[in-house]
């Protein structure tokens, strides 16, 4: 069992998690989120700060909004994650046309005998959104450590990332959603495609979403690694 208490002061907010495993009631998280500070120029800032039993300090977040603005009705968005494994900067150009966009760089600041030695550069992300649909590339030059700062994961050999999701109006008012993921590395086909990850969730009925999903590996003799068809059913 899960307890949470909260605090609001604005613009401070306070949560504890606490859980009970039928042998006490023992910490779990906390999480410190200031929100959104009037910086000078009338950009907008906001920060949060969490820690966990399991792993003490996990991350350190700051944000930006409305850093300054351009023409043809152009802003610019930016945030700022500090985890023990490194850290990570996006930008994001934030358009009131067509397509939004976001630059994320993944690193980390190299220090020695207190000197600033530079800045080591891990890998990069560009995500676009095309209303329905969503294009996100990641290229890593340490797979490892953006691993560890992102959602993806990479195989032996992996340096790039390809993700693709588009979503539609279904049946039923519910929605339909595939998503293909493709990954790059030395050990690949045709372009150094070396492996392919699908799913497809689509509305059936009311309450019933049919799924299918699957991955390919190129670099393996046999490449089917996987291959599920399912039901999801909602009350």
């Amino acid at each position: 069992m899960i307890y949470r208490g909260k605090i609001k002061l604005d613009p401070i907010t306070l949560t504890v998690d606490f859980f009970d495993c039928c042998e006490g009631i023992a910490f779990k998280k906390l999480e410190l989120e200031l929100g959104d500070m009037v910086g000078c120029c009338g950009f907008l800032w906001n920060a949060g700060l969490s820690f966990t039993k399991c792993h003490g300090f996990e991350e350190l977040r700051i944000g930006f909004e409305d850093l300054f603005l351009l023409c043809c009705d152009v802003s610019f968005e930016a945030e700022v994650v500090f985890t023990a494994d490194g850290k990570s900067v996006s930008i994001k150009p934030v358009w009131e046309g067509f397509v939004t966009g976001c630059l994320e760089v993944y690193g980390d600041v190299q220090w020695a005998d207190n000197i600033l030695g530079g800045f080591e550069l891990y890998g990069f992300a560009i995500e676009c959104d095309f209303d329905s649909v969503i294009v996100r590339s990641i290229t890593a030059f340490n797979p490892d450590k953006v691993e560890d700062l992102t959602d993806v994961t990479f195989y032996t050999d992996e340096w790039e990332y390809l993700g693709i999701e588009y979503t539609t109006a279904g049946c039923c008012d519910g929605e339909l959603t595939f998503t293909s993921e493709l990954w790059f590395g030395d050990e690949g086909l045709l372009f150094d495609l070396q492996r392919v990850r699908f799913e497809l969730e689509a509305p059936i009925y009311e309450g019933f979403t049919a799924i299918v999903k699957g991955q390919w590996d190129f670099s393996d003799p046999l490449p089917l690694d996987w291959f599920n068809i399912g039901l999801k059913i909602e009350f």
